[in-house]
Order: C-alpha cells, then structure tokens, then sequence
C-alpha cells in the first residue's frame, strides 16, 4: 500500500463520493499516478471512481462526513458536528456573527427582524429543530482586529 495522506490517522473511514461506497482507508485501491509517479491516486473498489473519498466521521457506527478535527490525547480526532469531541465544561453551542454598515445609514429602522429570522429559518433547515434562543440587535461591539478590518473595507 502507498503511504496515505494522513499519517496521524491509525486506518480512518472514507466515503466514495461517486458510488457511496463505505470503507477504511486501507481497503481502497492504490496505485502510482501515471502521469507523475510520484504522487499517488486512489481508487474506490466497488466502482473504480479515483481519488474522490470524503473522511467519514471517526465515531463508531456514524458514517456521516467528517467536519471537525480536534485534538485529542492519542493525536486528532476527524468527526462529524454531533460527534466533535467538547472541551471540559462546553455544555452549549453559540454561533457568533457580527455584520455592520460602517457608516451607519444603509439599513432601515427595523432591519435586524428580518435578518433574524433568516438565521433562525437556516438553523431549522440545517439541524430540523427550533433555536434554543436567538438573540439580536444593534449594540454590539467590533474588537480591535475586527475593527482594523471594517476600516478597510
């Protein structure tokens, strides 16, 4: 077997994208590229697809695509979001998203509901529950990278 990409990993899941095969990383087919014989390709061997495999969430029994790597004490960790190892003491999940108008006069009184409830409809569509909470509004506060940055806009 050529040596894989991901040396850290013991032997980790992947996923064929063209065929939905499921398998570990060791199980693909291998082989020198032809046109640079120092590079490998990858094939899958249900149906002969190359190099197209997604990393598949590390938790046993969960074959959703991986999204998250996070150290861990035997090296890294590749999960899906339900599986992502949480930090001593992370009991929730809070998203963050600061957007502006610098200079304070293209947004209509008003125009944070609308954008509120864009979010809220997004999160709904992506995990098929209702927010925990929401919370909004036109008194936060840009720290001093994020401000560095608005200025060049």
């Amino acid at each position: 077997m050529i040596e894989p990409p991901y040396p850290y990993y013991a032997d980790p899941k992947v996923i064929c994208v063209a065929c939905e095969w499921r398998g570990r990383l060791a199980e693909r087919l291998d082989a020198r590229n032809p046109f640079d014989p120092g590079v490998a390709c990858y094939g899958c061997p249900n149906c002969q697809a190359i190099d197209d495999f997604l990393l598949a969430c590390d938790e046993d029994g969960c074959w959703k695509t991986a999204s998250c790597e996070t150290p861990a004490a035997d090296g890294y960790r590749q999960t899906c979001r339900k599986h992502k190892p949480r930090r001593q003491g992370e009991t929730m999940k809070i998203w963050v998203c600061k957007i502006g108008d610098a200079d304070g006069t293209a947004l209509p009184e008003g125009s944070d509901l609308p954008m509120r409830q864009a979010v809220e409809e997004e999160y709904r569509h992506l995990t098929g529950k209702e927010p925990d909470f929401c919370f909004s509004g036109w008194g936060g506060e840009l720290n001093e990278v994020e401000q560095k940055v608005a200025a060049e806009k």
